[in-house]
């Protein structure tokens, strides 16, 4: 049986999988706090008048992931405190990871003990898939997201290490391993909620998972050194290795105005 004491937190980067892990946590019957499509209540006073614009908007935000977001509406996310859901104990809820990150949220984990899924996407397949649905404005902003790649792991690195968060109350899913190796995933996610091993809910969750989900690799035309930082980090994440991310972002010298900005515009995620 899951933990009502527990809240489970769905966190990671734009286009790493969140909404993905929330479906599946809905097949499983896993209460769910948040919303399938949320800003469509945006517009649900006006939907006999909506513009062509926001027509567009919308149009593009179901496509962006046309099984669901399940989250909260993105309008009030960034007033949700902690104190706001501790209440939905024994519940699952999807926090951007900007949120976890550069808020008093991060504060209240190791008293509570909830339960973190991060997850994880190899860095080129999350630039790619963030440029599919939002385009980029040149090579800098490509870059720019690259550098928030790699910014964010080690933030979240250090966080891990200095809040003592346990290793059985956090688990990485990397998007590549559930989409070619779904029956694997799916175990480990099972295992860390604590819910009973279901052959119908397994087959379920599998049948929502498609391999068509993962975009090609892109090959960006910027410093490749960029790139290898954020590979070799995503490999070093992907094994609980956060000493080695770490040590891997401060043996490089990386431009620091950008990472300045990186924090500032980290409000973004889809």
């Amino acid at each position: 049986m899951k933990n009502n004491a527990v809240i489970l937190i769905v966190t990671g980067m734009p286009r790493s999988g969140t909404s993905l892990i929330m479906q599946i946590m809905k097949i499983l019957n896993y209460p769910i706090i948040g919303y399938k499509f949320p800003l469509l209540n945006k517009y649900k006073k006006v939907k006999n008048n909506i513009s062509s614009e926001n027509f567009k908007k919308i149009k593009k935000y179901i496509n962006g992931n046309p099984r669901g977001y399940y989250e909260l509406p993105k309008i009030t996310l960034p007033e949700v405190e902690y104190c706001d859901i501790i209440k939905y104990r024994g519940s699952v809820i999807k926090i951007p990871i900007d949120k976890i990150l550069f808020s008093n949220f991060i504060n209240f984990i190791p008293k509570y003990r909830d339960k973190l899924i991060y997850c994880l996407r190899n860095p080129v397949q999350t630039i790619n898939s963030q440029n599919n649905l939002d385009p980029p404005i040149d090579n800098n902003e490509i870059k720019k997201r690259f550098m928030r790649y790699i910014y964010i792991l080690n933030e979240i690195c250090e966080v891990l290490v200095q809040k003592k968060i346990r290793e059985k109350d956090f688990l990485i899913i990397d998007y590549d391993n559930l989409i070619e190796n779904s029956q694997e995933s799916l175990k480990q996610i099972i295992k860390f909620i604590n819910i009973p091993l279901n052959d119908s809910m397994i087959q379920d969750a599998k049948n929502n998972i498609t391999k068509n989900l993962r975009r090609a690799s892109q090959k960006w035309p910027i410093n490749n050194d960029i790139i290898d930082i954020a590979l070799n980090m995503y490999k070093s994440f992907q094994k609980y290795n956060f000493g080695k991310v770490n040590q891997i972002y401060l043996e490089n010298n990386l431009d620091k105005n950008t990472l300045i900005n990186t924090k500032k515009e980290f409000n973004w995620y889809n």
